[in-house]
């Protein structure tokens, strides 16, 4: 049987979880981001600038992926990391053009 007991210690336990859900949804709703938005004008070339998928932010991210790919493959000497390196840098362009804000 349940009485209050378990249930204010299930919360006590579990409690913050149950807030960080709620907080993570409300904050990932779709309602937040409205269309009518005086700021969204000014704001999103910017976003699409340093995050899209011709931004600095990823060039320097294909950049690493190649660096890392050559250092990982001078300390192993694997061809399959040479392989897998532009697979993950067509994985990463392939993110960005998905993420990419949309007019």
């Amino acid at each position: 049987m349940i009485n209050c007991q378990k249930i204010k210690n299930h919360f006590e336990v579990h409690g913050w979880k149950y807030v960080t859900v709620i907080l993570g949804v409300s904050f990932a709703n779709t309602a937040f981001c409205d269309t009518t938005d005086p700021l969204k004008a000014i704001i999103e070339p910017e976003v699409s600038a340093m995050f899209g998928p011709k931004s600095t932010v990823a060039y320097y991210i294909y950049v690493g992926e190649i660096v890392l790919g050559a250092i990982t493959y001078a300390k192993n000497k694997n061809p399959l990391i040479l392989l897998g390196v532009p697979i993950l840098v067509l994985f990463t362009s392939g993110m960005f053009t998905y993420i990419a804000p949309t007019s």
